[in-house]
């Protein structure tokens, strides 16, 4: 996966390592049972649209 112009983050459900979205949340992803892609909305990960775990602040002086 290639690196957001927006950053990365640890989803703090999943711990995934993933690219933020513009406002700073996580992207939509599946849980631990695999992908979320073409899957129904309920198989999805609890942390999407959350803001991560972690997240560097590489401008906040």
């Amino acid at each position: 996966m290639t690196n957001s112009p927006y950053g990365r983050g640890t989803c703090p459900v999943c711990h995934r390592d993933m690219n933020l979205t513009k406002d700073g949340t996580l992207r939509h992803h599946g849980g631990p049972d695999g992908s979320g892609y073409m899957r129904p909305r309920t198989y999805r990960c609890k942390g999407a649209g959350q803001k991560p775990a972690t997240r560097p602040q590489p401008d906040a002086r």
